[in-house]
């Protein structure tokens, strides 16, 4: 005997309302469920804009993309911003690439100024910036496998602390919305847990670069292998780096020689021939920053705990 039921009853068991973080119902526009192993940001299979190309579903206002580190920014200060950086950085004596982790970064819009130049009005403007991990001023760990001298797999763990301010100086054509943010920041580079083909190998707490890493400078009053430069160009209106949009930012900086590796034995000059060295190519991608400071922080870009939601991926 068949059984099923009488037609236009209603054969719902419950009804749960789950809600969300302010305490409110869910709205009808919630995004979809997270998937383990999926990206949430992510259409759903075969899922199409209205112009027939791919669909990207963005996080709803005051709701991260995807799972991130904790980066709360300054509500004290009125310039106060904070952002998230992620990419990838080459190490060129090893023909290979490590992931630099997602990292937060507190910022100050220290100065803003229009000049009147030959070619147009440009905005000026100035930064400063601090890595912020733990209330360290480092980047995250990373862990990365090499091939040394391009046959010995090695695995180290990567830590790059900042030594002193990062400054952000961009020049801005404002008639064609044109042009170019130079960062300097002096990060030195610390090697721990190495492991010589699945072996330990004990490099002891100190192992470090004797200095930052660095890069030539376009402006020579700067000059001196004190920092890494890194560049982001604006091409046009929504085209490109700016501070306040974010973007991709890049380098080519040289990774001084080591010092303090080695517990028993020194190991200064196995890491120094193998690493260290000029022409190492770092790409960084800035998500767009909250501004902290803002008694109102715009919740498109801002949680409501002043954390980003903008969180970058890195490119290659």
């Amino acid at each position: 005997m068949d059984c099923s039921p009488r037609s236009g009853e209603n054969t719902g068991l419950a009804t749960i309302a789950i809600p969300g973080d302010d305490g409110s119902a869910p709205s009808s526009s919630s995004p979809t469920p997270s998937v383990p192993g999926r990206d949430p940001t992510a259409a759903a299979p075969g899922q199409r804009g209205p112009d027939g190309g791919a669909l990207t579903i963005l996080p709803p206002a005051g709701q991260r993309a995807r799972p991130a580190p904790p980066c709360v920014g300054d509500t004290e200060n009125a310039f106060a911003m904070v952002a998230y950086v992620t990419g990838y950085s080459n190490v060129a004596k090893l023909d290979g690439a490590s992931e630099v982790p997602l990292s937060c970064t507190q910022l100050i819009d220290v100065s803003k100024k229009i000049v009147l130049q030959p070619d147009g009005l440009h905005l000026l403007q100035h930064a400063t910036g601090e890595l912020d991990y733990r209330g360290r001023p480092v980047m995250p760990p990373a862990r990365a496998t090499f091939l040394t001298y391009g046959f010995m797999p090695t695995t180290a763990t990567m830590e790059l602390t900042q030594l002193d301010t990062m400054t952000i100086d961009s020049d801005l054509l404002l008639a064609k919305y044109t042009g170019l943010t130079v960062v300097r920041v002096p990060l030195r580079l610390r090697l721990y847990d190495v492991e010589i083909n699945g072996v330990p190998l004990d490099v002891g707490p100190d192992c470090r670069t004797v200095g930052p890493l660095y890069s030539k400078d376009p402006d020579p009053a700067q000059e001196g292998e004190r920092h890494a430069v890194l560049t982001g160009e604006l091409k046009g209106p929504g085209d490109g780096y700016q501070l306040v949009t974010g973007g991709v930012l890049t380098a080519t900086v040289t990774i001084p020689p080591f010092s303090g590796c080695g517990v028993d034995e020194d190991l200064d000059p196995l890491f120094t021939s193998s690493v260290s060295g000029p022409g190492n190519y770092l790409k960084q991608v800035q998500g767009a920053p909250c501004a902290s400071g803002n008694p109102r922080p715009d919740p498109t870009y801002c949680t409501k705990d002043h954390q980003p939601v903008k969180v970058p991926k890195p490119e290659r």
